[in-house]
């Protein structure tokens, strides 16, 4: 038995990642999340 039979590589297309960003900063995310998740260091 060889390697090919163990190994197997799955890939996906990341095209919507550009569009997912902008949806979660049109909505306002990184404010709210500021707000609810102050930073560490105050």
């Amino acid at each position: 038995m060889g390697y090919a039979n163990l190994l197997s590589v799955t890939t996906a297309r990341i095209d919507d990642v550009v569009l997912v960003l902008y949806v979660l900063l049109r909505i306002g995310l990184p404010k709210l999340l500021n707000e609810y998740l102050p930073p560490h260091w105050r």
